[in-house]
């Protein structure tokens, strides 16, 4: 069986930018209601979102932060029905190849961490979140 033809694009548009927002809360399971992204992400040249789009609407998408010393891999998504067509590796191996002499990290979650381990990243440590509950 052939896979579908798709391209990687970049988010360039508040709208755009409202859409990955709102694909990336579905893809995760999440109520789309709140607004993660705001649009001066736009303007800002560490950040970069990147999507590709199935029938007309966004099936897979990720969201980068590259400074001086590393590219940051974020919110790696693809929707469940368009999931196993290889759109997050994809994605992975896209951001990779823009920045080849830098390292990039990421924090994956227990479904993506065998894409990332594919792709040549390794385990070296474990993230600490604090949580502070308003008394």
């Amino acid at each position: 069986m052939r896979q579908p033809q798709f391209r990687i694009e970049t988010v360039n548009t508040p709208a755009q930018l409202q859409e990955f927002d709102r694909a990336a809360a579905a893809g995760f399971g999440q109520p789309d209601d709140d607004t993660v992204y705001s649009t001066p992400l736009l303007t800002d040249p560490r950040y970069d979102f990147y999507f590709i789009r199935q029938s007309n609407k966004i099936a897979a998408g990720v969201q980068t932060f590259t400074n001086n010393e590393s590219i940051g891999v974020y919110t790696l998504f693809t929707l469940p029905e368009h999931r196993r067509k290889g759109f997050a590796k994809s994605l992975v191996n896209h951001v990779l190849s823009l920045t080849p002499d830098l390292p990039a990290v990421t924090n994956p979650s227990e479904d993506s961490d065998h894409l990332f381990r594919n792709a040549g990243f390794s385990h070296i440590g474990t993230r600490t979140i604090w949580l502070h509950v308003p008394s």
